[in-house]
């Protein structure tokens, strides 16, 4: 279930799913209102409405993205997402500018 999203050739993003922490990057870079900050919780149930990812047989996917939120942070300078608040991830400068394998830029 952990194939990468490819984009067609309009740009946009086949229905493919991708991993869960790509999708989170996605989820919170269009997120309503520019959200600086959600819940791993939240990212997840996202990510599933917006068709980035698919939910497989765990139980807890949202803990599962915490824990790799948090490796990722680990990585210091390279990371696309930051700890705002204790429980709520936004985005570094970098993962602001993140587009997933194969997208196609619109030039912005």
């Amino acid at each position: 279930r952990k194939a990468v999203a490819k984009a067609s050739k309009n740009g946009r993003l086949s229905g493919k799913s991708m991993s869960l922490i790509d999708a989170a990057c996605l989820v919170l870079q269009t997120a309503p209102g520019n959200a600086s900050s959600i819940h791993p919780k939240h990212l997840v149930e996202f990510a599933e409405s917006m068709k980035l990812w698919t939910h497989g047989r765990g139980k807890t996917p949202w803990a599962t993205l915490w824990s790799q939120l948090l490796a990722e942070i680990a990585k210091g300078r390279s990371s696309r997402f930051r700890l705002v608040v204790p429980g709520m991830f936004g985005l570094t400068a970098k993962g602001r500018e993140w587009r997933p394998e194969g997208e196609v830029s619109d030039g912005k």
